[in-house]
């Protein structure tokens, strides 16, 4: 979690993979929180996202080897980083600061127009150059955190008035349509014991047969952060073993697909180590937490569980 806060809705204009009137979107309808980026254990430069053009992005950069002689050495780069992936053309001086606060840095043109970009600016690069400690930008598609949840038809709501949720304080909706759900606020004080069995399901413990939230579509989304009580602590996470990532192993620990992810830009960023977890801060926006951190204090959970027909 980082308090630099920078819009979802990057448009940038590059040339090429990143221009829709070139290459149309694999996706259609994709969104921001439907969309993910590729990660292999061995690159540690990690893909970050942006839309343009309605269109989800990924943008990285890859080491160049020592000598660069043409511009194709950029693309070759960029396709070991990922098979579909390639050099960014060229960026609108404004959106810069995008680049930089992600320190995404490198060269970036196409044939003779070649930059190297940094934090002060962009350099004019005339090839061959050596190229020790030089990184090319590479852009390509992002495509569904979960290909089986894409573009599924929108199920219709049922009526309400045959469920009901056990248990008071309980309220039901299907935001997402289809089996309606019900949502309770849950509280765990500063005085109470930080457990690891509380982190994994705080809404088991003190709600029987309820999880903590998993999300899966905007309209639930929003019913989350209407809520009037924060810190919230969501059920999407990375298992406690688990190597920090920024999409491969987070999931929902109600066993659901993790398909929609809302992250403000530009979290997950495990800014201070230790943030494995998903959820509202206080400023109202979703970021990565780290659960212990919050545990010391106080924290609420949203808590989960299916109407009863």
């Amino acid at each position: 979690m980082t308090s630099v806060r920078i819009t979802a809705l990057l448009i940038l204009v590059i040339v090429g993979l990143a221009s829709s009137d070139y290459v149309p979107s694999k996706y259609p309808g994709l969104t921001l929180a439907q969309a993910r980026c590729p990660e292999e254990p061995w690159d540690p430069y990690w893909w970050f996202i942006a839309e343009h053009d309605k269109i989800p992005l990924c943008f990285g950069r890859y080491p160049l080897p020592s000598k660069l002689n043409s511009a194709e050495d950029l693309a070759t780069a960029c396709r070991k980083k990922h098979k579909d992936a390639e050099p960014v053309e060229a960026i609108a001086d404004k959106y810069y600061a995008w680049f930089r606060d992600f320190e995404i840095f490198g060269l970036i043109g196409k044939n003779g127009s070649l930059y190297y970009m940094n934090e002060y600016g962009n350099t004019r690069v005339t090839l061959p150059i050596e190229a020790s400690n030089y990184y090319v930008v590479c852009v390509t598609q992002a495509y569904p955190r979960v290909l089986s949840s894409y573009n599924l038809p929108i199920e219709p709501t049922p009526n309400l008035s045959l469920y009901t949720c056990e248990g008071n304080g309980w309220e039901m909706l299907a935001p997402c349509g289809g089996t309606p759900f019900c949502y309770k606020l849950a509280a765990l004080y500063a005085s109470s014991p930080y457990t690891e069995s509380k982190e994994f399901n705080l809404c088991g413990v003190i709600l029987p047969n309820s999880f903590p939230v998993s999300l899966h579509c905007e309209a639930e989304a929003n019913y989350a952060l209407w809520q009037t009580k924060y810190p919230i602590h969501f059920g999407y996470q990375l298992p406690r073993l688990s190597l920090w990532n920024k999409f491969d192993s987070w999931h929902n620990v109600d066993g659901t697909p993790a398909d929609y992810a809302p992250w403000t830009d530009p979290e997950p960023n495990n800014y201070e180590g230790h943030h494995e977890s998903f959820g509202i801060s206080d400023d109202h926006v979703f970021r990565d937490i780290s659960l212990y951190e919050w545990y010391k204090n106080f924290v609420y959970t949203l808590c989960k569980k299916p109407g009863v027909y």
